[in-house]
């Protein structure tokens, strides 16, 4: 057979050993393949040895891989500082994990996504509560990078302990990944199944926020962390409107709006509806920030023939003890802005006009029994004598430049303010019943706009 001819075995003639047969090794592969198997040996026996010793260690590592997470992600950091019980359920988890690992670790197939019913438990959870996806993420990585520090430092400096630590990186690297996945999937999974009920869920935290319910709770501190909110930051609160009245097609673009704009704003600014209005909570001290806010989500809003898009801003407050009152202001500087329109902050108001805004019943009935008579005299002779009195305020009760300002004579303003103290009993020189007449007479437009709406 010529030079370059092949045996049976496929292997070059020529290039075999002198003395080796078809299908056999040659002596020095051979010596090869018995050397490798005592390394083999020793590989196998100190992975199992680190493991063993990791599940013994598990509960020890666990609260250090539980400590790493609460000390790098911000968010778990602050959930713990408000739920005095998540460090010791995290101290849990993460000993769980180590015994997974060590489980799943010791074949060399891949994780089986069987054993991770605890992490599709806690995606599902923070699903719920509305806690950052990325947070969750980080803190596995931050987790899982004290566990391998555990696996080089119990795997040794020896040839052997070397060769394991490389091989059990591998299938840390896999399990990883396959806890990633996991809580990754439970998580959207339930955030989609989820997601018909969210403005319900947003809704109902709103209202438990806003009337200082939640923190009266076990869980209220968890789920108020999770939304994104903190014991002590500053808030601005603004309330939103379309027109005189908020339709509810109207109510659910302005917080598609919103929403938008807080996923690009990591969160912020929570939104949800209280009644026919829009309430959105900003994370910030500057009224200005708010004011961007809602022209922001103005450009975005069309509703035909529905108005202008309208807000009335409160705050800042600090903390979120503080909200209830900031929202409050937030809806009667609303009430100021579906007369004037645009966004008002409730500081820029007038005292008289606060006060009218915010009256209750009683203040009401007395105000609008004050300005009757004068209603009814309009209706009677069409007499201007509300006008003519508000023009008179606006004046400084300077009966010439009240006439100046209607393009009357002063004596024609002098014979109209003497009816109105006829009418009402009230004297127009004195500033106390003068600032009750006025009070009065705002409440009497305010009536009329309602009436209008109706």
């Amino acid at each position: 057979m010529s030079s370059g001819q092949q045996g049976s075995d496929g292997s070059r003639l020529d290039d075999r050993p002198q003395g080796t047969a078809p299908g056999q090794l040659p002596k020095s592969d051979g010596r090869r393949r018995g050397m490798a198997l005592p390394a083999q040996r020793a590989q196998a026996e100190s992975v199992t040895k680190v493991l063993t010793s990791l599940e013994r260690r598990s509960r020890e590592i666990g609260r250090a891989m539980s400590k790493a997470t609460r000390e790098r992600v911000p968010e778990i950091a602050r959930a713990a500082a408000l739920d005095s019980d998540l460090s010791a359920r995290l101290d849990m988890m993460c000993a769980e994990h180590v015994r997974a690992f060590a489980h799943s670790a010791s074949s060399t197939s891949r994780p089986d996504e069987s054993q991770f019913g605890f992490v599709r438990q806690l995606g599902v959870r923070r699903s719920r509560d509305l806690f950052p996806l990325e947070a969750l993420m980080h803190g596995v990585r931050a987790g899982h990078q004290v566990l391998w520090n555990e696996i080089v430092a119990e795997a040794g400096p020896s040839i052997e302990g070397q060769s394991a630590a490389l091989a059990l990186t591998e299938r840390l690297i896999h399990y990883t990944d396959a806890v990633g996945h996991a809580l990754e999937r439970s998580y959207l999974d339930e955030q989609q199944s989820l997601a018909a009920d969210r403005a319900l869920a947003r809704q109902a935290l709103l209202d438990d926020l806003l009337s200082g319910h939640l923190f009266s709770r076990p869980e209220g501190p968890r789920r108020a962390f999770a939304a994104g909110f903190e014991a002590d930051a500053d808030y601005l609160v603004a309330a939103l409107g379309v027109g005189q009245a908020t339709s509810t097609d109207a109510a659910d673009a302005l917080c598609s709006a919103l929403e938008r704009l807080a996923f690009a704003r990591r969160g912020w600014p929570f939104t949800a509806r209280r009644g026919d209005d829009v309430i959105a909570v900003m994370a910030s001290a500057q009224v200005d920030d708010a004011r961007k806010l809602v022209r922001s989500a103005a450009t975005t809003v069309t509703i035909p023939d529905a108005g202008p898009v309208v807000a009335g801003i409160g705050g800042p407050c600090r903390g979120v003890a503080a909200l209830p009152g900031a929202c409050e202001a937030a809806l009667l500087a609303l009430r100021h802005a579906r007369r004037g329109g645009d966004v008002v902050h409730l500081d820029e108001l007038r005292l008289i006009d606060y006060l009218v805004d915010g009256a209750d019943p009683t203040a009401r009935r007395l105000g609008l029994r004050r300005s009757r008579p004068l209603a009814e005299e309009e209706q009677r002779r069409g007499s201007s004598l509300i006008e003519t009195f508000a023009t008179y305020i606006d004046c400084d009760i300077n009966v010439a430049r009240t006439a100046g300002v209607l393009g009357l004579h002063p004596n024609t303003i002098r014979h109209r303010l003497s009816r109105i103290e006829t009418l009402t009993g009230l004297d127009t020189r004195c500033i106390r019943d003068v600032i009750e007449l006025a009070a009065a007479v705002e409440m009497l437009r305010a009536h009329r706009k309602m009436e209008e709406l109706i």
